[in-house]
């Protein structure tokens, strides 16, 4: 690598780029220079030559100068060589992997992006990384057996990337005030200047004109509007310059050039003595604007979905205080609390393992199922599952929703569909500036030729009234507040193109055991020879540790006061769809159908052996949820509905009477069973959505277009479903997809709407009806409009589709 140092009377004979290749920055009077490329320190130059070495040049190609100028990093992260200082960083840690999640403020385009999911092959250790742009955030996985964590922060700030390690919260607070400050400082020196301005142009309004006077507020009124274009207008130009380096033409193009435009004309007729320009045109223009951001902000705050639907997010859990055992919402724990997690539950918090034999499933963290054993006194990260026997654990921080609902999206549980109105508003978005160009090119050829002194007052109207954001927020805030509408009502979608899915089933499959029936409420019977009290004990040890509707019923049933109810479950284990065994103080248990208890002959009923001998079985009454009925007639009049069964046939009669004429109705299906059922229906150009416990159709579930998983207690986390629905509010569902239905068509009336208010305001503007000023009024105003009234038209479409069910009820 060849490298000079030079100096001011070299570059004569060897001209150097002003500017650093890697940064931008200016390189100064003595550049490091490297071939034809200059750089204005040793860290940039450092930089390039590691990104050259790695043949990762490729991230200059994406835009130029895309790099941040990387500052000393030497002993800044020495702290995190310390094993307990960085443990408390990490979201997992095993002798394989390490995961964390890094905040980089630093992160500012496209090329970054890229940069950053090549981390790999810069850095051996470092194993994955996804990036998350709207967040600033990193999800990086590494060896720790290769590199520390020490190791991986001083490599990001060495790319320029430092990771803020303290208080990210905090640090996101901080950042939104800092940027809503910003927005009231830009509006703050528009108004003063706007008022100024406007108040110097009088004599020109009242036509007083004493021509030494006059000349001198136009140079004031010029002086003024400097801070209002170099100051107050910077995010347009910002963000029109970021959207032309990545080749886009973003919604603020128009207005940073209509403002040029203004400045320029303006300017010119100051500097040529031909009139007083259209200062107070330009900054009223900005003042309006920035007063419309300001709302706009404040209105989308308010309607902000992702803060309330996740906050809505359903877990939860165990919680053990003075002796007893109560089921709480995630929301409610705090560092401290003692936990019972079951087979198959979800660990909502780091802790550590008080009592039991930890046998945790980390695939939703590490994409690795096969189960991490955790002996007491040992750490057990957020996010896994027990898959023995109940264990109790005391957590070490507090529940992050933001974290466990990345579980819920974790990218082994994505499915790869992007919602068509989603696309749709998308395309419409991307050619809609390039339109408006034409338009204001064409109006200036013909106002050019019919009356020259209109063009810019016509142009720079056209380019600022066109609004293109109320196209591009129609769909995500019409979605996005039927989640609110739905989590209030207990239905918890994954996101937004959920809510289309949803819209679009034609085919809706339902399991039968703790879906169309209710195990919580069914009465239980013994068939079999009697039950001893501490035989039940040693059974309700055993069904403790499951979290299976029937266990839980079971659990309930079986009631006892004797301590063998809190035993210590050895060789746990638990078959989905055929049983629970296990070994309770030195005897062999097992809870589960005929033929996993080993009978040849059998009845319905869930069956128990005890010692190798089977004692009889529980008989549970299939009780219908109430209403399920009428739900499944009003669903079966606008799609096909099915039942898949892992039960035997005896309750088909039962099911075939509530069931609209034409469900397939299907027993005995196993899992894998119940996974091809819905992929052969798929293959027949249906739309399916799964109805299950999420236990025993977990692979359905995720097959499924949608999966949705429906629970009693909202204890069982199944990151396999799009939707969690609670019991309760299975009442609702054929209104849920009403409500879907209809804001798709919400939508549609918003771009209707939209689309009517930029042909009219684009007409007046081209006709010369319409100054700058107006229409920078009327640009905001268009987009709060429409957010209005997709959020007020679904609230009052939820209102009066929940209010007609509740009036069919009576």
């Amino acid at each position: 690598m060849n490298i000079a140092v030079l100096n001011p009377k070299s570059l004569a004979s060897a001209p150097t780029p002003s500017h650093c290749f890697h940064c931008g920055a200016d390189v100064g009077r003595q550049p490091i220079v490297d071939a034809d490329k200059a750089f204005c320190c040793a860290g940039c130059h450092t930089v390039y030559g590691l990104l050259s070495s790695h043949q990762l040049s490729g991230y200059y190609q994406m835009q130029s100068h895309p790099g941040q100028r990387p500052e000393s990093a030497t002993g800044k992260y020495a702290w995190l060589a310390e094993p307990a200082q960085a443990a408390k960083l990490l979201d997992y840690q095993d002798d394989k992997v390490a995961k964390i999640t890094l905040k980089l403020p630093t992160m500012h385009c496209a090329a970054c992006i890229w940069l950053l999911e090549q981390l790999y092959k810069i850095q051996p250790g470092v194993l994955r990384t996804e990036v998350d742009f709207p967040r600033r955030e990193v999800a990086l996985s590494y060896d720790p057996h290769i590199i520390t964590l020490e190791k991986v922060a001083t490599l990001l700030d060495a790319l320029g990337y430092p990771p803020a390690l303290s208080l990210a919260d905090s640090e996101d607070d901080k950042q939104k005030d800092r940027s809503g400050r910003e927005l009231w400082y830009e509006l703050g020196v528009a108004g003063f200047c706007f008022g100024n301005i406007m108040l110097l142009s009088f004599p020109e309004y009242l036509r007083l004109d004493d021509p030494t006077l006059a000349v001198l507020f136009r140079w004031l009124n010029l002086v003024l509007s400097l801070p209002v274009v170099g100051f107050s207008a910077r995010s347009y130009f910002r963000s029109a310059w970021a959207g032309l380096q990545h080749r886009m033409i973003n919604m603020d193009l128009p207005i940073a050039i209509g403002i040029v435009m203004l400045f320029v004309r303006s300017s010119l007729d100051v500097f040529m003595g031909t009139g007083s320009g259209y200062f107070d045109s330009l900054a009223g223009l900005l003042f309006f604007l920035l007063i419309g951001k300001a709302y706009q902000r404040k209105t989308y705050h308010m309607l902000s979905f992702e803060r309330d639907y996740r906050s809505y997010f359903p877990i939860s859990v165990s919680r053990i205080a003075n002796g007893k055992e109560s089921m709480v919402s995630v929301a409610q724990l705090q560092q401290g609390d003692e936990l019972m997690i079951r087979s198959g539950e979800l660990i909502p918090a780091d802790g550590l393992l008080l009592h039991g034999q930890g046998e945790i499933d980390y695939s939703f963290v590490t994409g690795e199922s096969e189960p991490v054993p955790v002996r007491m006194g040992e750490r057990i990260y957020a996010g896994g599952r027990q898959a023995g026997a109940p264990i109790r654990i005391v957590l070490e921080r507090e529940v992050s929703q933001g974290y466990l609902t990345k579980l819920w999206n974790h990218e082994a549980f994505r499915k790869k569909k992007t919602a068509e109105i989603t696309k749709q508003s998308d395309r419409i978005g991307q050619r809609f500036t390039p339109v408006v160009l034409v338009i204001a090119v064409v109006a200036a050829v013909y106002w050019a030729i019919v009356d020259a002194s209109m063009i810019w007052n016509v142009v720079s109207s056209v380019l600022i009234v066109a609004c293109p954001c109320a196209l591009a927020l129609s769909t995500p805030f019409t979605l996005g507040h039927v989640l609110r509408v739905f989590g209030r009502r207990g239905f918890y979608l994954k996101g937004p193109a959920v809510v289309e899915s949803l819209a679009e089933t034609q085919a809706m499959i339902f399991d039968k055991t703790g879906t169309l029936t209710s195990v919580i409420e069914a009465s239980v019977r013994w068939n079999g020879d009697a039950l001893q009290p501490a035989e039940q004990a040693l059974l309700r040890a055993l069904l403790g540790g499951s979290i299976h509707p029937l266990s839980r019923r079971l659990y309930a049933f079986l009631h006892t006061d004797s301590d063998m109810a809190l035993a210590q479950v050895e060789d746990f284990e638990e078959q989905k769809g055929k049983g629970i065994a296990g070994m309770v103080d030195g005897i062999d248990l097992k809870v589960g159908s005929g033929s996993f208890v080993g009978l040849d002959a059998y009845t319905g009923g869930v069956y128990v052996m005890i010692a190798g001998e089977v004692r009889g079985y529980f008989e549970l009454s299939n009780d219908l949820r109430p209403g399920i009925a009428g739900i499944l007639k009003r669903l079966g009049k606008s799609m096909k509905l099915g039942l898949l069964s892992g039960d035997h046939a005896g309750a088909a009669a039962q099911m075939r009477a509530i069931m609209p004429e034409g469900a397939q109705l299907m027993f005995k299906q196993d899992p894998a069973a119940k996974l091809e059922f819905i992929k052969s229906m798929q293959a027949d150009g249906l739309q399916v959505a799964m109805v299950g416990d999420g236990l025993n159709d977990a692979g359905a579930l995720k097959q499924a277009d949608i999966g949705i998983a429906l629970t009693d207690d909202l204890a069982a986390f199944t990151p396999a479903s799009d939707a969690i629905l609670a019991a309760s509010s299975l009442q609702w569902l054929p209104d849920f997809r009403d409500i879907a239905k209809g804001a798709l068509k919400i939508v549609q009336y918003s771009f209707f709407v939209s689309f009517s208010y930029n042909a009219v305001g684009i007409a007046f503007a081209v006709s010369g009806h319409l100054s700058p000023l107006v229409a920078a009024i009327l640009m905001p105003l268009s987009s709060v409009s429409v957010v209005l009234f997709t959020t007020a038209s679904v609230s009052l479409l939820a209102r009066k589709q929940f209010s007609k069910m509740s009036n069919e009820g009576k």
